[in-house]
């Protein structure tokens, strides 16, 4: 089968695991709106290494902190892939803007009250 590799979020790069994740400018984007709304540091990372190391960093322990990065990086990747397949399958694709206040919503539903609380205090940028 001649199936076309390049990704379909950005156009740009190859549609790998690293890519999709990591380097996808779209990918990208949707993790800078994320990391404005919770006041954390700018998402920069460019292998998959380093996303790995970032990742246990970040949801080490059971803190609020650690928490609710688990859960805004669950519902990140979820709605990445979720965008993927629309515009692999649809040949549609969402505003990114939409797309992170999508994510910031459904944290916001799924969070247990200690969580929810502390992101009603935010105001999604």
């Amino acid at each position: 089968m001649d199936i076309n590799q390049q990704c379909k979020l950005c156009q740009n790069g190859l549609e790998t695991r690293d890519h999709v994740f990591v380097c996808c400018e779209f990918t990208r984007a949707i993790w800078r709106k994320l990391m404005a709304w919770i006041k954390w540091p700018i998402y920069t990372l460019d292998s998959w290494d380093t996303h790995l190391k970032w990742i246990i960093e970040k949801a080490r322990g059971n803190t609020l902190t650690a928490q609710l990065f688990k859960l805004m990086y669950a519902e990140c990747s979820h709605a990445v892939w979720i965008e993927r397949n629309h515009k692999f399958f649809k040949d549609k694709i969402r505003n990114l803007e939409h797309i992170a206040k999508e994510v910031a919503y459904m944290c916001y539903m799924r969070a247990h009250k200690a969580i929810s609380s502390r992101l009603q205090q935010l105001s999604f940028i």
